[in-house]
């Protein structure tokens, strides 16, 4: 009897003294006796609750910043416990935290995108902006901001000024301040793209931009984007186009509009260079007298009047098109200018650790 008690007392003596070195989690670092009689201690941790935690935030006032900003609800839960429940303040606060995402993200190489054009009678906008990924691109977020772009500076034309007897380079400097209407606020493109790097977690770029506000009242602007959806205003090829038309009073713009329209459809199929043979820079016929190549070679590739015309009749070139439709419309056309995009032509493409990609964009997420 005796030594069964001594051994129970044994057991016990051990089970507790194997609690001292038992840490568990509490409101505050102490000594805590969790054993009541028991000679046993254990140590609890914890780390103090910030005082913007601890600010309680309204769920509609959440669901008001997420409508305005698209940021993400964790995000606009944090912004307003920072800013104590401040809505302006709350908004200053994810610009920032958009800011240095834009910062930490713009490093990364954007070869994806797409290609916006957008055409107002006298005015034509072809813009490329890029993304990282494929997906984003082809996004509603994404294609939103892109075309919202294109057809501000369209309709305001400050930034076409002086393109105005050919298209030309546009800004993008330029294009970054002008304004821009993002969640039924006004901000300037540079702050709304720095909002949608937030949101979407990819570096974008708005790399180039041509275009055109004609002051001759004979001109006519056309444009194409080639999109499997048919919109024929984003995608990954496109092309803008102007065409001048002698004064007539019995002209039918509408079929000059559809010709210049074919034309445009043609460059991006083709990929044109230059308008005529006199465009051509001597340097490439050089090259083709050093390789023994005949310059019609090089016409047919590069200079869009010489070039079998895609939409015309059999054998029929470009330049004949032309020809052809001056006479049935009883004017004279003249291709005065163009400019062909594709998505991240002339950038050198790295090989990506795709395993590695995928992986830094989950732990971005979590962030």
């Amino acid at each position: 009897m005796m030594k069964s008690t001594l051994s129970l007392l044994l057991r016990n003596q051990n089970r507790i003294s194997n609690v001292k070195n038992v840490y568990t989690y509490s409101t505050s670092s102490s000594l805590v006796n969790t054993n009541n009689n028991v000679n046993g201690y254990m140590r609890t941790f914890s780390t103090a609750a910030s005082p913007a935690a601890e600010i309680k935030v309204p769920v509609p006032l959440i669901q008001e910043l997420r409508k305005k900003t698209s940021a993400p609800i964790t995000d606009c839960k944090k912004a307003l416990q920072a800013s104590e429940n401040d809505m302006d303040k709350a908004i200053a606060w994810l610009l920032e935290k958009g800011k240095a995402t834009a910062v930490k993200l713009s490093n990364r190489v954007s070869y994806e995108g797409v290609i916006s054009v957008f055409v107002n009678n006298n005015k034509g906008m072809i813009l490329e902006v890029n993304s990282e990924t494929d997906f984003v691109s082809r996004g509603e977020t994404f294609r939103q901001l892109v075309g919202d772009i294109s057809s501000l500076t369209v309709e305001s034309g400050a930034a076409l000024k002086g393109n105005n007897d050919k298209i030309a380079d546009v800004s993008v400097e330029e294009l970054g301040r002008q304004t821009i209407s993002l969640d039924n606020e006004t901000v300037s493109v540079q702050e709304a793209f720095v909002r949608t790097v937030a949101k979407l977690r990819e570096n974008l770029i708005m790399r180039r931009a041509s275009g055109i506000q004609a002051t001759n009242p004979h001109t006519v602007i056309a444009g194409y984007a080639h999109d499997p959806n048919g919109t024929k205003k984003f995608g990954r090829l496109g092309s803008l186009v102007s065409i001048e038309y002698e004064n007539n009073s019995n002209i039918d713009l509408a079929a000059i509009k559809a010709f210049a329209d074919q034309i445009a459809v043609h460059i991006v199929g083709v990929g044109p260079s230059f308008v005529s043979i006199q465009d051509v820079p001597e340097e490439m016929l050089e090259e083709c007298k050093k390789n023994k190549r005949h310059p019609n070679g090089l016409y047919d590739e590069v200079v869009l009047l010489e070039q079998k015309f895609i939409s015309g009749e059999e054998g029929e070139s470009v330049k004949e098109a032309v020809d052809r439709y001056s006479k049935q419309l009883g004017t004279n056309l003249t291709v005065k200018s163009f400019v062909r995009y594709a998505v991240g032509e002339g950038m050198e493409k790295k090989e990506e650790n795709y395993a590695a990609e995928v992986m830094e964009k989950l732990n971005a997420t979590k962030k």
